[in-house]
């Protein structure tokens, strides 16, 4: 099929699934952040594949899951055979052809294998928690980039209203000088003012540019044209930064899932230096079996054990191997961590900046308006220059330009630190906007439903403000494969102090494992 011919259906197709969703209201009407949102997660690409890799990981889950169920299969073969052997050392067949059948049902469990198969299948539930983690934390940043496109436009029409107000205020002057041109000090201050007024429409352009710039990024992020915007209500952000959590950051709960991944898969390379033992059992009917003349039946329960005490080393570099990705993910959720704080104080410290500058500029702009009010009355009795005025104008323009900007920064910033916190998307359409997404895309995944009903694992950590946080790492059991919905977790010993009290690592908190490599 042509792409030309595709793109219809395409847009049929999106239109039905918009429809069915509840998500038009924002078409062609007033279009608030959360129904942009809504289209948003239905919309960005980068989402889409991140919903893949999800649902690939959890059917990756299921595949390791099934070693640790019975392996049931039927056996079977027939064909022409001829044998000539001696069975006794006196009696030998003649050799003569016969046909060879047989058929059976045979069973066969893991029993021990010294935690391989266990802890795969624990590794891959936890790189299931890891891909839905990072499509949270995608989502997240997706709709922080929604939020902030949102209030630059409304910003960006402000400031064209603000710049069409300067070109007519401008304008007016201009009329003022034109009505006594016919003096010569009065046509230099006529080219004076069309001079100021070619720079305030150069202004304008400039705003109107940037509006029409953040459209485009509007309609990129949702797929539809910004209609009808209007100004969303600003997230609850706490009074201090100390009271500001960061447990539920998504990029920490990723970074903490890809350490228990790695953690369980370390486990699981030391099973492959441990014998391996299964139960066989199974029955068959046979007949002529092999060229041997006769019925051949048979049942059997066997423990079948196998041990691979030599591979030229491959099983230790397994394990060493495995323990550095485990140290590699032990940083990453240091990373983490100091990402997050990095951010917050980042975004703190901006959003206390613009809240301070928009006071100040507020009470200065409101200075100038009349300082331009009295200097205009001064200059109509001819007690005050126009190049004074048209500096006022100016600096009035720019005042108002810039409590415009420091207005919306506080809240745009409110909006950033909503999303290094993990919360924005749940505030805008709610918990169970977040499940009927998930919902309306998975089937039958009941670890995704956990992970969004209780958000992750947060570290743990004791009343006292000081305490070591530990990052925990599920240790799950498992019934025939089967991981249970809330596994006990496991502190391990590698032990940071996150959104706590920040401290460098010592060297008593290495990895006390010294088997492998």
């Amino acid at each position: 099929m042509k792409l030309t011919q595709f793109r219809p259906l395409a847009a049929r197709g999106t239109a039905i699934v918009v429809a069915c969703l509840g998500l038009g209201h924002g078409i062609g009407s007033a279009q608030s952040l959360q129904q942009a949102a809504k289209l948003t997660l239905h919309n960005e690409p980068e989402i889409q594949a991140a919903n893949y890799d999800r649902l690939s990981a959890y059917e990756n889950w299921k595949i390791v899951r099934g070693d640790l169920a019975p392996q049931v299969s039927i056996d079977g073969s027939g064909g022409y055979l001829q044998r000539d052997r001696t069975t006794d050392g006196l009696v030998s067949s003649d050799g003569d052809g016969l046909l060879s059948r047989q058929i059976g049902l045979s069973i066969r469990q893991l029993i021990y294998d010294g935690g391989l198969a266990r802890n795969q299948t624990i590794s891959a539930r936890h790189g299931h928690e890891l891909q839905a983690l990072v499509e949270r934390s995608m989502i997240e940043a997706r709709i922080v980039d929604l939020a902030e496109v949102y209030l630059e436009i409304l910003r960006a029409k402000e400031q064209v209203q603000e710049a069409k107000a300067h070109v007519s205020r401008h304008n007016d002057m201009r009329e003022m000088i034109e009505a006594t041109v016919g003096q010569a000090g009065n046509r230099a201050d006529l080219a004076l003012v069309e001079g100021r007024l070619s720079l305030a429409e150069n202004a304008l352009e400039s705003q109107q540019l940037a509006l029409d710039n953040a459209i485009v990024r509007f309609t990129r992020l949702t797929g539809q044209p910004a209609t009808g915007l209007s100004y969303p209500p600003v997230p609850e952000i706490p009074q201090t930064e100390e009271e500001f959590s960061l447990e539920e950051n998504w990029d920490y709960q990723a970074a903490v899932a890809a350490l228990a991944a790695a953690t369980h898969k370390h486990k699981s390379a030391k099973g492959n230096r441990t014998p391996k033992i299964y139960l066989d059992a199974g029955a068959g009917v046979g007949e002529d079996v092999l060229g041997v003349e006769g019925e051949d039946n048979e049942v059997r329960a066997m423990l079948v054990m196998s041990w691979d005490l030599f591979r030229g080393g491959a099983n230790k570099a397994l394990v060493a191997r495995e323990h550095l990705q485990v140290r590699k993910a032990e940083e990453l959720v240091r990373a983490a961590i100091e990402q997050s704080e990095y951010t917050r104080s980042l975004l703190w410290n901006e959003r206390e900046g613009s809240k301070t500058s928009y006071i100040s500029l507020s009470k200065y702009l409101s200075r100038l308006e009349s300082a331009l009010s009295d200097y205009k009355e001064q200059f109509k009795v001819g007690r005050q220059d126009l190049l004074n005025i048209l500096d006022v104008q100016d600096e009035l323009h720019t005042a108002k330009t810039k409590v415009i900007d420091a207005k919306y920064n506080v809240d745009t910033s409110a909006f950033r630190l909503a999303g290094v916190q993990g919360s924005l998307t749940e505030a805008l359409i709610g918990t169970k906007g977040v499940n009927d997404y998930f919902g309306h895309r998975t089937t039958g995944n009941e670890l995704t439903s956990e992970l969004l009903s209780v958000k992750g694992t947060p570290p743990t950590g004791s009343s006292n403000s000081s305490a070591t946080v530990v990052a925990e790492v599920s240790q799950a059991d498992t019934t025939e494969g089967e991981p249970k919905t809330a596994p006990s977790p496991e502190p391990k010993r590698f032990r940071l102090n996150p959104f706590k009290s920040k401290g460098a690592r010592s060297a008593s908190e290495e990895p006390s494992d010294s088997t492998e490599g």
